[in-house]
Formats: C-alpha cells, sequence, structure tokens
C-alpha cells in the first residue's frame, strides 16, 4: 500500500481563500509586484475539470504544465479531502466511495475516499470498472499477462492466468476475455456466479469484441492465421448469453454473403449490434484489387468526367477499396448488404431498424459539404429502398435521427422538417409553428441551422436552438419556448455535457441525446451585452432556477443528477481558472490555479464598441497591458480571424508554445494593447469586408487615446494570415504585419487541390470561410479584387511571412507567391519556412522560435527595440 497523500480542507481552503483575495490587491501592494519574464511561464498551468462521481459530491481535475509535470486531483464538493497523483490518468469513480486512475510509476491506484486509504497495483497496464469492482489487466516482469478481478476496494477476488485483452458488459455484470497460448480460449466472466465460460477455442485470434447494449449478447472477429482456411478463416461471430449459443459467419457458410467479398479486419469500421441484439453489423471488403487501368503504368489518369479527383479515386478505388456495410442476423441466417459501390455511405436510425444511404460523389465534387447527395432509406426487415430526400446537403450536424427509431429530422431551404419513418410523411417544422431556426451569425453563403439539443424518451418531443432560446417541439403537435432569452440578449444553451449517447456512436453518427427534462437538465446563459455567463436548472413544467452566475466567463458545467449539484470553471482574463460547486444556493470554491499570478502585473480586458459601412455594430475584445497606465499611450498588436470578441473573458496562459506562434498575454505582459476584433463579411467580398472592420475596430481604439496610432502591428494565421496579407495592401494604418500560411491569390487556390483531403479547393470559395459566392467564371472580378497579390504594389507595411513547408492545406506556394511579390515591388519582407511543419506548427522548438520572431518584429517595429540579427540582414529601413 502507498500512503495517503492527503491535502485537509480546512486548510487548504482559507489557503485558497487568501489565494483569490490577492488577485485583488489594494492599490499599494501593486508597487510589489513583479513584470513577468520568459522564465516564468513555466509556473502557469491549466485547469480541467476531468469527471464527477453520478452525485457530483466528488469530482476529479487535471492541472497540466508545459513541462509535463501534471497533475490529476480528487476533491469533495461538500468539504472534505483532496487527493493529488502526480501524472494520474483515465480516472473512474465507483459512486461515491472509491477513486480509480492509472499513474505512470506506480500502476492503477485504488482510493478509498471517505478514509483515504490507497492501494497500488503496479503491474497493470489498463483497468475496467465493473457492477462489483474492476478488472485489471497485468504484466509482470517477465512479459506474462493476466486479467486480475477486483472487489471496488482493489482487493483482488479472482485471477485469469494469461489474459490479456477483454471488455466489459454495458452493465458491468460480466466481461469478456481473450486468452493466448498453443490454443488460444475465448471466454466471458460471470461477475454474479463468480464463474467463466468458455466460448471458442482454436488457433484463431479473438478481438474486436463488441457487446450488444443490453449486455446479453456479444459479437467478436476470429482472427485466422495466415494462410488458414475452412473451419479456421476469419469470421463474425456472436454468441447469445441467454440461449448459450454460438453464431458463426463467414464467406463460407453462408450462400448469400456477398458475393467476391471477405469479412474487412482493418478496424477501421468496428463491429455493432442493434439495439434488440437480433442484428450484427459488420464491414466487409472487395476479395480483389481492381486491375490497373493501363498494365504495367504509372501513369495518373485525371479523367474529365470522374466526380472526383485522380487522388481521391485512387485512394478508394471508385469506391472499390472502400469497406461495405453488411446487417447480419443470426438467428435468422441471414445476411442484408446495406452499401455498396452506388451508395457507400450510410448512418443507422436510432433503433437500428433502417439505414440511411447515400453517394457524396454522384455528381462531380467541388470539396467540403457543399456537394448535396440524394438520401435513400432501407427497411432492414424486409430488404426494401425508397428514396428519403434529394440534392440534400450532407452536413452531419444539419440532420439528427431520433433515439427510438421515429423520426429523421434534417434542416434544408432554412427550416426543420421531420420525417416520419412509418408513414414516409415530411413535415415542416419551420413553417408549421412559425419559428426561426436559422442562425443569423452564420455570413456563409449557405444558410444553417442554429443546431439540433436532442430528444425526450421515445421521442415524444425533440430540442432545438434559435439564435437565442431553445424550443420544446412535440411532433405534429405544438412548439414551447423554454428558455426567454431574446428580450434579454441573452443567448441560451445546454450546460456540459448532459444526456445519453447513441447506443453506437461508432455507427450511429446521427442519433441525437435523449435528454430528461423531468429529472431536470442545466442550461448555461450567455449573456451578450458582455459575455458574462449564468447557470440555471430547467425542470419540466416548473421555472426555471438560478443556480450559479458570474461576470466572467464559466464553461465545463459538469452535473449530477442524483444531487442536483453542478460542477464548473469559472474564469476572466484577470482571474485564472477556479474550481467552483453549487447546488443552486452559494457556490463554493474548490480549487484556484495559478495563483502566482498575485505576484505579476497583469492585464485586464474589456468589450469596445464600433460600426461599419451601412451602419452595423460590431464589437471586439480589447486586452489592456500589465500594470497599465492611462497616461501612457501604448503599441498595439490586431490579431484577427473571424468573429473573437467571446473570448473577452476568457483566461489565456503566457506561453511560447502557440501552434500560431501569436498568444495574448505574452503580449499584454510585454506592454502591448491587443484588440481581437470581430469581422463580418459581405458575400463576394471577404477580403475588403475584413479591411473595413479591423480598420473601423482599430479606429475605435485610437479614438479612446489609450494606443499609438503610429505603433499599431496586425498578425493572423490561416484564414487571418489572408486576412492579415489583404489588410496590407488597403491600408497604411499598420506599422508591421505578421502573416501565417494565408492566401495570397485566389484565383489560382480556386484551381488548385487541398491536398490534406485530395479535393478541391473550390468550395473553400464559393461557398465556405471565402464566402465568394460565386465560381471563378461567373465572377472573376470578386477573385481579383480579393487577392492580395493585386493589391501588392500598394502594401507600405514590413510584413512577417511564415509558412510550414509539408503545409498543403494552404499550400506554402501561397505564402512564397506574395513574398516574391512584395520582393519584386522591393517590398520590406522576411519570409520564414519551417520544415517538416504543415498548416499549423506542432514541434515545440519550431513554436518557440516563431513565438519569439514574432515577438522580435513587433518589439522592432512598434516599440523601437534594437533589431534582432535576424531582421536587420533581412530588412532595410
Amino acid at each position: 500500500m502507498k500512503k495517503n497523500r492527503i491535502r485537509h480542507s480546512g486548510i487548504r481552503r482559507c489557503i485558497l481563500v487568501l489565494l483569490m483575495a490577492s488577485t485583488f490587491p489594494a492599490l499599494g501592494q501593486e508597487s510589489h509586484k513583479k513584470m513577468l519574464s520568459k522564465g516564468d511561464y513555466a509556473l502557469w498551468g491549466t485547469l480541467d475539470i476531468d469527471r464527477t462521481s453520478a452525485t457530483a459530491l466528488w469530482a476529479s481535475y487535471t492541472v497540466q504544465y508545459g513541462s509535463g509535470q501534471d497533475t490529476l486531483w480528487v476533491t469533495s464538493t461538500i468539504g472534505g479531502r483532496t487527493y493529488d497523483f502526480p501524472n494520474g490518468y483515465a480516472s473512474s469513480f465507483s459512486g461515491d466511495s472509491y477513486f480509480y486512475c492509472m499513474q505512470e510509476t506506480e500502476g492503477l491506484m485504488v482510493i478509498d475516499l471517505a478514509t483515504g486509504w490507497q492501494l497500488a497495483v503496479k503491474e497493470a497496464v489498463s483497468y475496467a470498472p465493473t457492477a462489483t469492482g474492476i478488472v485489471v489487466a497485468c504484466r509482470d516482469s517477465l512479459g506474462n499477462n493476466r486479467l486480475e478481478i477486483r472487489g471496488r476496494d482493489g482487493r483482488p477476488v479472482a485471477t485469469i492466468p494469461g489474459g490479456a485483452t477483454f471488455s466489459v458488459s454495458p452493465d458491468g455484470s460480466s466481461f469478456v476475455f481473450a486468452v493466448q497460448g498453443s490454443q488460444n480460449q475465448l471466454g466471458i466472466y460471470s461477475l454474479k456466479k463468480k464463474r467463466s465460460i468458455t466460448v471458442a477455442t482454436g488457433l484463431a485470434e479473438y478481438a474486436g469484441f463488441k457487446w450488444s447494449p443490453a449486455g446479453n449478447g456479444l459479437a467478436f472477429l476470429r482472427l485466422a492465421p495466415s494462410g488458414i482456411h475452412g473451419p479456421e478463416s476469419n469470421a463474425v461471430c456472436y454468441y447469445d448469453l441467454r440461449a448459450g449459443t454460438l453464431a458463426t459467419c463467414s464467406p463460407e457458410n453462408y450462400s448469400d454473403f456477398p458475393k467476391g467479398m471477405a469479412i474487412a479486419t482493418s478496424g477501421i469500421n468496428p463491429l455493432a449490434v442493434s439495439n434488440d441484439g437480433k442484428r450484427v453489423f459488420f464491414p466487409v471488403r472487395d476479395g480483389q484489387e481492381e486491375a490497373a487501368d493501363l498494365e504495367g503504368s504509372d501513369v495518373q489518369v485525371w479523367n474529365g468526367n470522374d466526380n472526383q479527383l485522380y487522388p481521391e479515386l485512387k485512394k478508394i478505388g471508385n469506391w472499390h477499396k472502400v469497406e461495405k456495410t453488411v446487417a447480419w442476423y443470426p438467428e435468422k441466417r441471414r445476411i442484408l448488404q446495406l452499401t455498396s459501390k452506388e451508395l457507400p455511405v450510410m448512418f443507422l436510425d436510432g433503433q437500428q431498424r433502417h439505414a440511411i444511404t447515400h453517394n457524396p460523389y454522384q455528381s462531380k465534387s467541388n470539396g467540403g459539404f457543399a456537394d448535396p447527395s440524394d438520401f435513400y432509406i432501407t427497411d432492414l426487415k424486409s430488404g426494401a429502398r425508397r428514396p428519403l430526400f434529394e440534392n440534400h446537403s450532407r452536413d452531419p450536424s444539419q440532420m439528427s435521427a431520433s433515439p427510438s427509431g421515429k423520426y429523421i429530422l434534417y434542416f434544408k431551404g432554412g427550416h426543420w422538417w421531420l420525417y416520419t419513418i412509418a408513414t414516409g410523411m415530411h413535415s415542416d417544422l419551420s413553417a408549421r409553428f412559425g419559428i426561426d431556426f436559422t442562425d443569423s451569425r452564420n455570413d456563409f453563403p449557405e444558410v444553417t441551422s442554429c443546431g439540433v439539443v436532442g430528444w425526450t424518451a421515445n421521442d415524444a418531443s425533440l430540442l432545438l436552438y434559435d439564435d437565442y432560446d431553445i424550443w420544446e417541439i412535440v411532433p405534429c403537435t405544438g412548439a414551447k419556448r423554454i428558455t426567454d432569452g431574446r428580450p434579454a440578449n441573452t443567448r441560451y444553451r445546454i450546460g456540459g455535457t448532459i444526456g445519453s449517447v447513441a447506443a453506437d456512436p461508432e455507427r450511429d453518427l446521427m442519433t441525437g441525446k435523449v435528454l430528461d427534462p423531468v429529472a431536470g437538465i442545466p442550461l448555461l446563459a450567455t449573456h451578450l451585452d458582455d459575455y458574462s455567463n449564468s447557470i440555471w436548472f430547467w425542470k419540466k413544467n416548473t421555472p426555471l432556477v438560478k443556480m450559479a452566475s458570474s461576470s466572467g466567463r464559466i464553461d465545463q458545467v459538469t452535473y449530477g443528477p442524483a444531487s442536483a449539484r453542478c460542477i464548473f470553471r469559472e474564469q476572466d482574463y484577470d482571474r485564472p481558472p477556479v474550481l467552483m460547486a453549487t447546488d443552486g444556493g452559494s457556490s463554493s470554491l474548490l480549487m484556484a490555479s495559478n495563483p502566482q499570478q498575485a505576484d505579476y502585473h497583469w492585464g485586464k480586458s474589456e468589450i469596445i464598441h464600433y460600426a461599419v459601412a451601412g451602419g452595423k455594430a460590431l464589437r471586439g475584445a480589447l486586452f489592456y497591458p500589465a500594470g497599465y497606465d492611462p497616461k501612457i499611450k501604448y503599441p498595439m498588436v490586431v490579431h484577427i480571424y473571424q468573429q473573437q470578441s467571446e473570448l473577452v473573458n476568457r483566461y489565456i496562459n503566457p506561453s511560447d508554445h502557440e501552434m500560431a506562434g501569436f498568444n495574448v498575454s505574452n503580449f499584454t505582459t510585454r506592454g502591448y494593447l491587443v484588440l481581437l476584433p470581430d469581422i463580418v463579411f459581405e458575400i463576394g467580398n471577404p477580403g475588403l469586408s475584413a479591411a473595413s472592420c479591423v480598420i473601423a475596430a482599430t479606429q475605435a481604439v485610437i479614438d479612446k487615446g489609450i494606443v499609438d496610432p503610429k505603433r499599431i502591428g496586425l498578425d493572423g494565421h490561416s484564414f487571418g494570415g489572408y486576412e492579415a496579407n489583404f489588410i496590407v495592401t488597403q491600408t497604411d494604418m499598420f506599422a508591421a504585419a505578421t502573416s501565417g500560411a494565408g492566401l495570397s491569390d485566389l484565383t489560382s487556390e480556386y484551381l488548385t487541390v487541398d491536398w490534406s483531403f485530395s479535393m478541391p479547393q473550390i468550395w473553400k470559395a464559393e461557398t465556405n470561410q471565402l464566402r465568394i459566392g460565386k465560381s471563378l467564371f461567373e465572377d472573376p472580378e470578386a477573385y481579383r479584387r480579393n487577392s492580395p497579390i493585386t493589391g501588392a504594389a500598394r502594401v507600405s507595411a514590413p510584413v512577417l511571412l511564415w509558412t510550414g513547408e509539408e503545409d498543403r492545406h494552404v499550400h506554402y506556394h501561397q505564402t512564397i507567391a506574395f513574398y516574391m511579390a512584395l520582393r519584386r515591388l522591393d517590398k520590406r519582407t522576411i519570409m520564414l519556412i519551417y520544415p517538416r511543419e504543415t498548416h499549423a506548427l506542432v514541434e515545440e522548438k519550431n513554436q518557440a522560435d516563431l513565438a519569439h520572431r514574432i515577438e522580435d518584429w513587433f518589439d522592432y517595429h512598434l516599440k523601437g527595440a534594437p533589431g534582432a540579427d535576424w531582421i536587420l540582414k533581412g530588412i532595410s529601413d
């Protein structure tokens, strides 16, 4: 046993209160604070809620550091003990009594939450909770495997020698295990009966375990050794625990097995079992490879009438190489192929009685979800297939299958429609109830909804979002608004991860959550005037009850229905994240992160307001420098993307390890203002829209009299990099700019390939982020006037460009093209190309290098700091 690591709450809470109080020091204390240096960044950690017990009387959370010295903590939410597990992971609770987690050095840790007693299982490599305790996979120093059945307190009950892989049933009453040896064995252990039964033995390997949702059936793969055929060939098996029978499906023993097909064992499409345990879904693949187009030739043939580009076609082989899905009925000895070359993509209804299929490349693809498809629905009982809807978006966020299998919800033409599977009827919910569910904040050419919340039990009703509120819709009967956020400019959304998910989320991708408003659901309200948050509790047929509120940001809400307690994270830009608990009364502090901030000067944030041509009101998030003095006019960096004002209350750890090189707190602690403006777009003018919004936002800060208008910089990455490239061609407002992985020539981009996904870039321009709305050939002038290359001669600011040499998402040639234009025009520019990097930097040394160079660039051009050698060698003033 390991000695307790207990933190007693009384002393600890006093310390926490003092730490929180120190975040708001008296004015005289400011003189004792320090300025932050890069060497201090390592002191900052990131607080995240890990999980809660079912009653939320206990919570676990992590604090992660850039150095890797992370810690998993467990704390009582009503006062009591706190425990810490350095580098802990894979945690779980057993009621409110025990907590389990893995540690790199200790193996499995078991702790009695009431007493602090702990047990370490050092040879453990993995574990899983059960109804009676835990199952632990162990490996000794000689490499011998075993499975240990242990009680809730971690004490051993039984051992299965040689057991390595296992899977616990959904109800936790049994687990399947595999033992490898001269004769491999697959068994099922009943925790209630405390004994195992042998399901299969042989030379084959047993893998891919998948339980039926009720836990009374098990599907698995029998993988034959290389070169073995006949009785020991690859097969899908299903064991019925109630009947004690084993059924086997393989090409050899089923006459209706798809001809020329073999069982796919790649693991890309795992096995699935229907809710009623009567159908097993598994993937098959073509047994033979297609012949090459030209024998012995490696010439790429890009056909003009292909619906996909050659790279994608080569990958999927005209759908020949893509795994297909079949439904197997073990009791009826029947197989039904669900997907095919013609309809290769599928999802199931909520009860897996119908398959919805489509071909994403039924017409020539322009990339993304922009290409519509015709959808079909197949009755798995009869095998009959009929059209579902035509020419519909493939965006999965705009569809939802009801959990009880009665409906398919889909968004089309700006309306939510409901398809009743039993009758084949389509009903326009938006028109019937007169509710606008479109997302008014979406400024893309395609109209989208605000989203689906979920469904109630037995598909009795569904919950949908509009711009502000949550609506409960009883199909074809009535609609009720649950919240009243619109008059108060408040947006209500479900708080946290609430509701049960599909029985098999790997295949039921479209099946919505089941929510229980009778028991109650926490809601998170965002007050759009200042982005402050509050938590409310909704219980059916009762008024909303406020549980907690903050002037800052609330997120990571978790809820314990057994106790009606909420655990959440609270923060503001100048207040490090804290872990809080509430039961609807007063909120209690459980943990305060980053107390060292109290020793340093720090910035603050606020919302600014501005308007663009036409009078549209916009907002931005403005971050003030640490130790702000209103008598000083500061330099400022404007960091751009799309809409970012919602980040005003987010705490940002200082760090040199950002994937795009820019960190707000790095700059505020270096004496800069930082502005994150909202940008809205006019269809057909992405660049001009960005310039209009950013110039207006920047001018609004200049008008406040706090920024030196001659010392303002501009930064952006990806789409923000494109915006930065374009904006410096339109104005001399910025004294310097940095741009990463941004577009420079929309015409050439339109006519190339996103090699990361082997798809055309056309959709990005016409219907996605660039928002042109028309093809290059319909409106070539729109592409020309919004291309940074077109206005390169007007650039006056020095521009630092950077990209990854392996970037094929926004090809690094786009950055090179802008560099070549600026170089030919004798503009001040330097380009950084990072080897082995793609669209964003992942190597820590490169992240730090870029962060330092961006800071050097702005320090030199905005602060008048001495130029680093790499800058002085690269540009001449």
